[in-house]
């Protein structure tokens, strides 16, 4: 199933790239690095997805009452689109991140329930699934299901491919780990800012070094690209 191979891609990620102390035993978790991922996941759901959507709509309403130049809006209407496609993939990612975090494995995802496309509903239930796991601490299976299943039909909502935008945020941060010749030609600035490159060891292709500044924040390569959302987007519209 594909949530299973996205689990498992992000997994390899923490641990190899980012060197989290993620586990696939419960009993093993770490409960700070738990609150840390659950952060991250809340930060990309409150402070990028939720305003983006919200200019999302009041944009569209533009549009239904005929108050715009419909050609210029349409443009901006796939720009925020393409933003909210990499909000997505960024919420899936930390969701997956946090099931890795706490340990908790789903095999399938399957539509068990009629499909909502009420985004008031769906943001409400999502933001409840992060609230909950921070008020229990721990995360069930089945909530995390229904999270990344709300996720799927916010995708559908703003006709985005859920797996193409969770797949463009994955081979995105891939290119945060460095190659060789980029520590080398960046030594001295690692050494001015107290850098810390690390061998990941596994790793076969050009990227396998990780750099973090002082504080262990991970710190992207010169190469870094950021996510190809576009062939996220369903219909996508250019008139430019």
């Amino acid at each position: 199933m594909k949530i299973r191979y996205y689990q498992e891609r992000v997994y390899n990620w923490q641990r190899d790239v980012a060197a989290q102390p993620v586990t696939k035993t419960p009993t093993q978790r770490d409960p700070e690095f738990c609150k840390q991922q659950l952060g991250f996941a809340y930060s990309e759901w409150s402070a990028e997805y939720v305003s983006n959507a919200e200019e999302y709509c009041r944009v569209l309403s533009l549009v239904y009452r005929g108050n715009c130049d419909i050609d210029k809006t349409l443009v901006y209407l796939d720009k925020l689109r393409t933003r909210i496609a990499d909000d997505i993939g960024d919420v899936a990612f930390t969701i997956l991140g946090l099931l890795n975090a706490y340990g908790v494995v789903i095999d399938n995802l399957l539509y068990s329930r009629s499909t909502d496309l009420n985004l008031y509903r769906l943001d409400q239930r999502i933001g409840a699934f992060l609230e909950k796991v921070e008020e229990d601490e721990k995360v069930s299976d089945s909530d995390a299901k229904s999270a990344l299943l709300d996720l799927m039909c916010l995708a559908t909502y703003f006709s985005i491919n859920f797996w193409a935008a969770l797949e463009a945020v994955c081979v995105s941060n891939d290119t945060k780990l460095w190659t060789l010749p980029e520590v080398h030609d960046n030594e001295l600035k690692i050494q001015s800012l107290n850098w810390i490159e690390t061998k990941v060891s596994g790793v076969t292709s050009d990227r396998c070094y990780r750099v973090k500044n002082a504080d262990g924040k991970l710190i992207k390569s010169p190469s870094f690209v950021e996510p190809d959302l576009k062939v996220a987007l369903i219909n996508f519209v250019s008139l430019t």
